[in-house]
């Protein structure tokens, strides 16, 4: 279907169509609407081409075209293309306009009439005329309106499930991690993607026996759905997430269509047994050595018999030093005065157990500060406890050079330092866009927290 305008007679070659003047002959301009087919159901996208074509003028300014109407709508228009096409034997530039149209209700439409607007550079007048200048003149031109038939959704056979969706698409379920211990989370992921009208779809939110679910959060594009819903198993059976279907209409085989998802079997892992508190003598020295070295070079020590009592002094003063640098530096990388967190004191404290909670807590309310906080703080006493070092020194800067000549593998300083360096993101950036999911974050903390 294909419906141009040329536009009319007059001293200018002015017309009804047209917003102003111009000196070209009366079929220099000619403006096209041409869908990619004629008739179409509701809510299906159908391709449309809005072109210009333009004889032998300069033109500038060409702007977008308007398809204005109360029956469909139309998305943004990409940008243009521009070539060369004949036409009744003429040559003409082509400025190609694309863009999806989707009607809202069936029956007979019009589609415009189409409407674009450009500038056309004619002889000047006057003293530009004496110079030989040109000076832009706005040009205006529209089609007649197209008209275009749009059918009903069919009745039989629509599935009870049907949300309204219109074209092709796929559904695709996973969780993350594979397997798990008893009230570590894991995150389940729905995704739907493919052409058509994919906002029609929802988010499906999972309740199931024994399993604390979290409301699921979605991200949409122009092609796509993903659901993201993250559940904590609370039973020592394994968790069976159920089969989803979501049903659509395919404009292409006429008919609908549902997709149905596989079942997933979540294994629970058996609980390890807690870390020893105990403090290997040779982390707590390799700790000390690693302080000394950091901060300043202590004082000779004889080997008279006040040697243990002198080396127990020089280890004290440099965690205090320690801790006075490890202070600036969060002060200088917070780039505010912000106030250090309290050094811990000797009586008894919140365990790493107190700290997971109220990370959970965090998560549930999402809360990044006070989630990322207690992760640090759960970190910090799990690594004090293990290597016999005070809570308060245990900081991304320092974790490497202290347990590495423990001989603490490569493999688990890595996953210390990332959960370290996601947590400060937060602590002294509040605000800034979150380094990583926080259902992500704490499942590794627990899988760090787990290590032997």
């Amino acid at each position: 279907m294909l419906v141009a305008l040329l536009l009319g007679t007059g001293p200018f070659g002015q017309s009804a169509a047209a917003a102003s003047a111009s000196d070209a002959p009366d079929d220099h301009f000619i403006l096209e609407v041409l869908p990619k087919k004629s008739r179409a159901y509701v809510h299906e996208a159908v391709p449309l081409t809005v072109t210009l074509l333009a004889g032998p003028v300069s033109i500038r300014n060409v702007q977008y075209p308007r398809l204005v109407g109360e029956a469909f709508r139309t998305a943004d228009y990409a940008p243009p293309r521009q070539a060369s096409t004949t036409r009744n034997d003429r040559e003409y530039a082509a400025y190609q306009f694309s863009t999806t149209l989707v009607a809202s209700r069936s029956g007979e439409i019009e589609l415009g009439p189409a409407e674009l607007q450009f500038d056309l550079l004619a002889p000047g007048s006057g003293a530009a005329a004496f110079f030989g200048d040109s000076e832009p003149r706005p040009v205006t031109v529209r089609s007649q309106p197209v008209r275009f038939t749009v059918l009903p959704l069919p009745a039989k056979g629509k599935p009870a499930d049907f949300s309204g969706a219109v074209g092709r698409f796929t559904l695709a379920r996973e969780v993350s991690p594979k397997a798990i211990q008893s009230g570590d989370p894991v995150t389940l992921t729905t995704r739907i993607e493919g052409a058509g009208n994919i906002d029609s779809f929802s988010c499906p939110a999972l309740s199931l026996a024994g399993v604390r679910a979290y409301p699921p959060v979605a991200s949409l594009t122009a092609s796509s759905l993903v659901c993201e819903q993250v559940l904590i198993p609370e039973t020592a059976t394994a968790v069976e997430i159920p089969v989803l279907s979501v049903s659509y209409f395919d404009p292409r085989r006429e008919r609908y269509q549902t997709l149905t998802s596989q079942a997933i079997e979540i294994p629970i892992l058996p609980a390890t047994s807690p870390a020893s508190a105990a403090p290997p003598t040779a982390v707590t020295a390799a700790a000390a050595a690693a302080v000394a070295r950091e901060t300043s070079d202590p004082p000779p020590v004889s080997a008279a018999p006040w040697a243990p009592l002198a080396a127990v002094t020089a280890a004290v003063v440099a965690a205090v030093l320690l801790l006075i640098v490890v202070i600036q530096r969060a002060r200088r990388r917070s780039g505010h005065s912000r106030q250090p967190p309290p050094v811990a004191s000797a009586a008894p404290g919140p365990s790493v157990a107190d700290w997971l909670a109220e990370a959970e807590r965090g998560l549930a309310a999402n809360d990044p500060a006070a989630f990322h906080t207690a992760v640090f703080r759960a970190l910090q006493g799990h690594l004090a406890a293990r290597h016999g070092v005070h809570p308060a020194a245990i900081t991304e800067e320092i974790v490497a050079r202290v347990l590495r000549p423990a001989g603490v593998d490569d493999r688990r300083l890595e996953a210390y330092a990332i959960l370290f360096a996601i947590c400060n993101h937060s602590r002294y950036a509040p605000g800034a866009t979150a380094a990583q999911p926080m259902p992500e974050t704490l499942r590794r903390a627990r899988e760090a927290l787990r290590e032997n």
